[in-house]
C-alpha cells in the first residue's frame, strides 16, 4: 500500500509535490485572507452602528432643543402685549 497523506490521497514526490504544496500554500492564504476580510467587515459594521446609534441620539437631542426653542417663541408670539403711551 502507497503512503498517503492526512486526506487519504497518495503521496506525490518531486515537483509535482511541489505544486501541491504551493497550491496548497495558496489555498490556506486564499482563506486566512477571507477570514481576516470578514472579520474586518464585522467589525466595520459594528462600528457603523455604534456610529448610527450615536448619530440617532445627537438627532433626538437637537429635535427636542429645536422643538423648546420653537415653543418659546410661540408663547412669545401669541401674547399679546400692550404698549403704553403716556401722551
Amino acid at each position: 500500500m502507497p503512503l498517503t497523506d492526512r486526506h487519504n490521497s497518495p503521496v506525490v514526490e518531486g515537483r509535482d509535490a511541489d505544486e501541491r504544496y504551493g497550491s496548497q500554500q495558496e489555498g490556506n492564504a486564499a482563506v486566512t485572507f477571507h477570514l481576516e476580510q470578514e472579520a474586518t467587515i464585522a467589525q466595520l459594521k459594528k462600528e457603523l452602528q455604534a456610529t448610527a446609534s450615536h448619530q440617532h441620539e445627537q438627532i433626538e437631542a437637537l429635535t427636542e432643543g429645536a422643538q423648546k426653542v420653537s415653543a418659546r417663541l410661540e408663547a412669545n408670539r401669541a401674547a399679546p402685549q400692550t404698549v403704553l403711551n403716556n401722551q
